[in-house]
């Protein structure tokens, strides 16, 4: 007689994807031989990522250094293997330099990416945007995860000419509970020589809920962390990022002091401390190098001991001494090498790495190759690593790369960790607004556990991209698709091996539209759809839109308004909204206020509630000290009447940079300034740092007076377009219109030159206010044409105004004298002949 058993098991949500037997059934009775049935459950793979960081640091300046600091978290239940990148402003530095890194995550941990951002010195007013993003190798998630960071460079209007201090003031209320924040920032020069920068900025002890309000008014926690630097060399101390060479450590981050100098051809880097970032770490951090630059190229070398315990990574350990070479260009090949001895917690030996780059216009190709005994987790390169780049402009319009990359790495938790990356890709530029890409990308990643239960597994993805970009003026659009597949390899009880293949597609639209008044519109979309078999949502959407510097005034006070909101949807399993506003306004007394308000289902309270997170943040620069003597104070103002002097009424323009000689400056809410009162020559305007709609006055140019007070004029814009007209005879001419040269001619013979939008069209954009000469130039032209009486162009502030310019042909009369004979030409007796 057969009977039911019902057995109830609770499974714990933190077991890893895959088979697990998690009970045995014994069955007894009647003298007979026990039956053991085994009861295996298969634990569905749960994927998600999540990239978090500073959400946005206010009140840098050109020049300021910023250290950030990105977690990468695994929230799944399956191991991943992630391509990490932190991407900077063109032209921006960082340390370290590598824009991607790989990383392997196992269930529920998480990494920490450091990066210290360097701000150029001609960095343009306004906000920029670091990005950190993390790529499952095996295609794991539709899209890149990312985040993005925020950093408003002279958003305070302060004075680069004597040493700065900043304290912050923040509270943040959410649903959670609420905290506040106090803390200061010391940056500038002491002397013309010697600059000091120091950050007082104490961690947040509270919910991740109410941090993140925090983070989003750009009060964030960081580590102490200060540094005095001469033109030639830098020591900090606190919380600090060390790069010595691909054998000798390339992300040592940790608390101490690091110094770095160069003397004529010769540069030295040293640090010693002690590491941070993770809970209970120990251990020590002590490195040096030493390179010269000589006539052949450039030669060093480096040592290290870099001891870890208790982290993340428990036992991470590095002892190197290397010599590494890069050679000066040879016709169009650098080459590169590095040698040394090193010894981790798992294995020492002999490393090296090579490079060679060759490149000339038009084409560059990039290989290197390292063996570094240890792993990745040993502070440096993976065990061994192959990258091989190569890009080659076709044609003016088209342009082809590959790239390969393969590495074989080891952990603390795999004996062999295998990727590998093939890509073949082409743009093409059908027009000077459109390009057209096409890009083939196959990858595949093996791991092979130690012990444990955690099994073999590898991952794959392939497919095919195609890509459109289509640009004009301040509009940008971009639209992406890809088809391909993924697979997933996992090893089941017994060693069995299994493998599922299903098909992917994903699609995705981008738009940027730059408003000439109204800030900035962003928007994007995506989708991606997979077919079952492989642990994936069937459908995963995406989409976020954003308005930022929209300008707006308070109380006669120019302010800064930006708005976002994001949407993610994981098939049926989770849906995501998050919204979040900022405002920033300065208010009396030299102090910035900025206002945040935040719903992020991302982060939750103790109960799982996603509410609204609120945030305020008061600031104030203060010059506490002055590098130099200053001279006579100026100011820059707004020239309303374009006399070129300073009348009642006109208002002070706040945070212009100003430079004379070697001497910066940049002026306060009221548009005052002071510069060095031995700075000598002409005063500059540097042209990035004014708000749009002004313009400094043309003069400035030729100007060879050490002037205090700065003009700039209001600006806009007028578009010409031109037309043929039939002449008295209803002949319209036959020319190509696109030749035509058209410029404008001020009441002082300044002259400016238009850009052409289209071949009937002539933009003449933020040029300043006032009534112009319009001058044609006809010459390249098959027949001269004639301009209509008394033409004129008035340009209006702040206005786009259109003119249209009625072009007709000119007729010419040519006289023909009678023959020799004196008799008249038959056909025409009058003895001429017109001809138009």
């Amino acid at each position: 007689l057969a009977r039911p058993l019902l057995l109830s098991l609770r499974v714990p949500s933190v077991l890893p994807a895959g088979p697990l037997e998690i009970a045995e059934v014994e069955f007894r009775g009647g003298g007979r031989t026990a039956v053991v049935q085994p009861i295996v459950v298969r634990i569905p793979a749960e994927r998600a990522l999540l990239v978090t960081g500073t959400r946005e640091v206010v009140g840098l300046r050109a020049g300021d250094r910023v250290e950030l600091a990105y977690r990468v978290l695994n929230e799944g239940n399956g191991p991943e293997t992630l391509s990490v990148a932190v991407r900077v402003p063109k032209g921006w530095s960082q340390r370290p330099a590598e824009p991607e890194r790989l990383v392997v995550l196992l269930p529920r941990r998480q990494s920490e990416i450091a990066v210290l951002v360097g701000i150029p010195l001609d960095a343009g007013i306004g906000d920029h945007y670091v990005e950190a993003s993390a790529t499952p190798l095996s295609g794991a998630l539709a899209a890149r995860v990312f985040f993005r960071t925020m950093l408003r460079v002279n958003a305070s209007a302060t004075t680069s000419q004597g040493l700065t201090l900043t304290p912050v003031v923040a509270l943040a209320a959410s649903s959670a509970g609420a905290a506040a924040f106090a803390g200061a920032t010391l940056d500038g020069p002491v002397t013309e020589e010697i600059s000091v920068r120091a950050r007082f900025l104490p961690q947040v002890r509270h919910s991740g809920i109410v941090t993140q309000g925090l983070a989003g008014v750009g009060a964030f926690g960081a580590p102490f962390s200060a540094s005095v630097s001469g033109k030639t060399w830098d020591v900090s101390a606190g919380n600090a990022l060390n790069r010595l060479s691909d054998l000798a450590g390339v992300n040592v981050i940790g608390q101490g002091v690091a110094a770095q100098g160069t003397r004529g051809s010769y540069e030295a880097r040293a640090f010693a401390g002690r590491p941070v970032g993770a809970v209970g770490a120990t251990g020590s951090l002590v490195g040096a190098g030493l390179w010269r630059d000589a006539s052949f190229g450039r030669f060093g070398g480096a040592a290290s001991h870099l001891v870890e315990r208790g982290g993340v990574l428990s036992g991470r350990q590095l002892t190197a001494v290397t010599a590494d070479f890069e050679s000066e260009p040879l016709g169009t090949l650098r080459l590169g090498g590095a040698l040394g001895y090193r010894s981790g917690a798992r294995a020492s030996g002999a490393g090296v790495a090579m490079s060679a780059t060759h490149e000339r216009s038009g084409e560059r190709v990039h290989l290197r190759v390292v063996h570094a005994p240890g792993g990745s987790a040993a502070f440096a390169r993976a065990t061994d690593e192959l990258e091989l780049q190569a890009s080659r402009l076709i044609t003016e319009r088209w342009s082809v790369d590959a790239a390969l990359s393969r590495t074989s790495d080891v952990g603390a938790v795999f004996r062999s960790l295998r990727t590998s990356s093939y890509i073949v890709g082409q743009r093409f530029d059908l027009s000077p607004t459109a390009t057209l890409s096409l890009r083939g990308q196959l990858s595949s990643f093996a791991a092979e556990a130690s012990a444990g239960d955690l099994g073999d597994f590898g991952a794959g993805d392939r497919a095919v991209t195609g890509g459109y970009e289509w640009r004009r003026g301040p509009v940008a659009l971009s639209a992406e698709g890809s088809v391909g597949a993924v697979t997933r390899r996992t090893e089941l009880l017994g060693g069995r091996v299994s493998e599922q293949v299903a098909g992917q597609q994903a699609w995705r639209l981008h738009a940027t539209r730059a408003l000439r008044t109204l800030g900035a519109l962003d928007a994007s979309a995506g989708l991606q759809l997979t077919e079952a078999g492989v642990g994936l949502p069937s459908d995963i959407w995406y989409a976020s839109a954003r308005w930022s510097a929209i300008p707006v005034t308070v109380g006669g006070r120019a302010a800064r308004l930006e708005t976002e909101a994001e949407y993610q949807r994981l098939g049926t399993l989770q849906s995501f909204f998050v919204t979040r506003a900022s405002f920033v306004v300065g208010i009396a007394g030299g102090f910035d206020l900025a206002l945040s308000a935040e719903r992020n289902p991302y982060f939750r309270d103790a109960q799982g509630r996603a509410g609204w997170i609120a945030a305020m943040r008061v600031s104030a620069a203060t010059r506490v000290r002055a590098a130099a003597a200053l001279g006579p104070e100026g100011v820059v103002y707004e020239d309303r009447n374009l006399n070129g002097r300073r009348d009642e009424g006109e208002p002070g323009v706040g945070g212009v940079r100003l430079r004379r000689g070697d001497a910066r400056a940049e002026t306060d809410a009221r548009g005052r300034y002071r510069l060095p009162s031995r700075a000598r020559g002409r005063t500059r305007v540097e042209q990035g740092s004014l708000p749009v709609g002004l313009l400094a006055h043309p003069l400035l140019a030729a100007d060879t007076l050490e002037r205090a007070d700065i003009p700039l004029l209001t600006t806009g814009t007028a578009i010409l377009t031109l037309h043929l007209f039939a002449d008295e005879e209803g002949r319209v001419p036959d020319v190509n219109i696109s030749m035509a040269t058209v410029v404008l001619r001020d009441q002082t013979g300044f002259e400016w030159v238009g850009r052409r939008t289209s071949d009937s069209t002539v933009a003449f954009e933020d040029v300043p206010v006032g009534t112009y000469a319009p001058r044609f130039d006809f010459t390249r032209l098959r027949e001269p044409l004639r301009l209509p009486e008394g033409l004129s162009v008035t340009v209006e502030s702040r206005q786009r105004r259109e003119v249209a310019v009625g072009l007709r042909g000119r007729v010419i009369r040519v006289i023909v004298p009678p023959s020799r004979s004196g008799a008249p030409r038959s056909g025409n007796q009058s003895g001429d002949r017109s001809e138009r």
